[in-house]
């Protein structure tokens, strides 16, 4: 990003940082206020 971003409009850089924030913030909300799973999802989607 680093390269390209140097490259870029600062503002369109800014808003594009702006709207990875809230996305990163967006999970981690997301996350934090969901259940953890049961013991059933430990082997669940897992390569065997």
């Amino acid at each position: 990003m680093k390269a390209l971003g140097d490259k870029m409009d600062p503002a369109t850089r800014a808003q594009i940082d702006r709207e990875v924030e809230a996305e990163i913030a967006a999970a981690f909300d997301f996350a934090e206020s969901s259940a953890f799973p049961g013991p059933e999802e430990l082997h669940r989607h897992v390569y065997r």
